[in-house]
């Protein structure tokens, strides 16, 4: 696995703009993530852009946190969410 794979948090599968820098993020999860870390989209010319998780959804129901290996849906805020559409991934740096 390459440094940049074990870095992967978030799988990126459907972005939706919630509104106020507020996105709602379907994929999968590749590592635990838990509310209120702080997880990053990168660019092209390998800029670090963080977002907040603000909310996990799974199964139904809100969740303080979600294992690896789970398809969910995160609700992430930040600026420049315009660019979740255009990744495949979010990671923890």
């Amino acid at each position: 696995m390459s440094p940049a794979e074990e870095k992967q948090v978030f799988e990126v599968m459907e972005v939706e703009d919630v509104g106020q820098r507020v996105w709602k993020i379907r994929g999968r999860v590749y590592q635990d993530i838990r509310l209120g870390e702080i997880i990053y989209a990168l660019t092209n010319a390998e800029v670090e852009v963080p977002f907040e998780v603000i909310a996990i959804m799974a199964f139904g129901r809100s969740l303080p946190e979600i294992s690896r290996g789970f398809g969910c849906e995160i609700v992430i805020k930040g600026q420049k969410g315009e660019l979740l559409r255009q990744v495949t991934h979010l990671y923890r740096i």
